[in-house]
């Protein structure tokens, strides 16, 4: 053997297999990227339909209102007769619970119905009464001792011999009736009142009783 021709010979691959290497090579390297796609398209598209899962999630059904029945309105304002106090009703006329009020102001509250007479204008009338202001003060009675005039009393009706209160509301009593009488201060002795007892504009309170008519 010539170990010189042996020393001098290079090691190469023949041209043909060099072709055929790198196209198994080549093939190898696009099936690799091919599933490296799609993987990483599955991947993408799981997490979309995560994604969508969250973003489309269905709204909680909005609050339903009671619809009112045909023919029927439903109405935000209160009811009159339950906004209205009760310093707002005295002022009307009309009876509200045990009080009557009558056009000029006057309130009466008939603690006993009576069953007699009715005095008319200008009769005579007989009466027990006891006058007081709003704060409780007794100012004049005929049946209470400490006024010393304890005996029936008499007046016309009507005439203007009494305050305009009794006037009005003695003509609507019957022989046998109590009434208490609440005065405004112009039915009553107004912003002169009755010194020292009764002060200017007093709203007086009598309770009267209807003892005899003639």
């Amino acid at each position: 053997m010539n170990t010189s021709s042996t020393s001098h010979r290079s090691f190469s691959v023949s041209p043909s297999f060099s072709r055929r290497g790198q196209g198994v090579v080549f093939a190898a390297l696009l099936s690799l990227s091919m599933s490296a796609v799609a993987y990483a398209g599955c991947s993408k598209t799981e997490n979309t339909q995560m994604t969508d899962t969250t973003s489309y999630s269905q709204p909680a059904d909005p609050p339903t209102t009671a619809t009112p029945p045909s023919g029927q309105q439903t109405s935000t304002q209160p009811d009159a007769s339950q906004a209205a106090t009760p310093a707002q009703e005295m002022s009307n006329p009309g009876k509200h619970g045990d009080t009557v009020i009558t056009a000029s102001g006057l309130e009466y509250i008939d603690l006993k119905k009576g069953t007699g007479a009715a005095p008319t204008k200008g009769q005579t009338i007989t009466v027990n009464y006891t006058g007081k202001l709003t704060n409780g003060k007794t100012f004049d009675s005929n049946v209470d001792p400490d006024f010393h005039h304890v005996a029936p009393f008499s007046t016309k009706i009507g005439v203007g011999q009494v305050i305009p209160a009794w006037d009005e509301g003695m003509l609507t009593m019957k022989v046998g009736g109590k009434r208490r009488l609440i005065c405004p201060p112009n039915l009553a002795y107004g912003p002169r009142g009755m010194p020292p007892t009764i002060p200017p504009n007093s709203t007086l309170i009598f309770d009267v009783e209807l003892l005899k008519v003639q």
